[in-house]
């Protein structure tokens, strides 16, 4: 064995350091947007649990509190989207979303994912849906607006959202009981408007 330390101590070392590096690569910036999110008033219930566990994309781990506090209604011109990189509403929280120009719509996405927290801004939008950094999972827009567009109203469990023909104007709701389990990435409901 004493002839093999030589070989043996750097290779496991080698071995652990990598180890380490990858691990804090994921990692650290996990556990700074849990505690951004906590600051922010979010509940984080289970700081772990077994790794089958975290495979389940559809388990929501992060939940909304009556702490956490709903950006100022905002008014946003259709024809202000870029096409090129989305438009931002509120934070990365269950209140903030993006709005993203694609060539004859404008669709509305979630800005954080509700399976472990991870902000969802300026990530890759793949055949109309956007797909989490952390683990992968994809979402669809929360509505979409054909243009040119045509007076309508969207309801979602923390927003609505008012279409005229040249603007969108969003409504944070105020968390209530009946929302505090609702899933702020799921589609919102169409109520069109005379």
């Amino acid at each position: 064995m004493h002839l093999l330390s030589p070989l043996v101590f750097p290779v496991l070392k080698w071995l652990l350091t990598r180890n380490y590096h990858v691990l804090m690569e994921g990692d650290g910036p996990m556990r700074d947007r849990r505690g951004e999110l906590r600051r922010w008033g979010m509940r984080l219930p289970r700081t772990s649990y077994p790794f089958q566990e975290t495979l389940d994309l559809r388990a929501r781990n992060v939940f909304p509190t009556d702490k956490v506090t709903p950006p100022e209604p905002a008014s946003i011109l259709l024809a202000s989207v870029p096409a090129d990189s989305p438009a931002m509403f509120g934070r990365s929280d269950n209140y903030g979303v993006q709005i993203v120009r694609r060539d004859d719509a404008i669709e509305v996405f979630p800005r954080m994912c509700p399976h472990e927290g991870a902000c969802l801004d300026q990530k890759s939008l793949q055949e109309r849906s956007l797909s989490c950094c952390w683990h992968g999972r994809r979402f669809g827009p929360i509505f979409r607006i054909s243009l040119p567009a045509q007076p309508a109203e969207f309801v979602g469990p923390f927003h609505r959202f008012v279409v005229s023909a040249t603007e969108l104007r969003i409504v944070p709701i105020v968390m209530n009981d009946g929302t505090a389990e609702a899933d702020w990435t799921a589609a919102a409901t169409l109520r069109t408007t005379a």
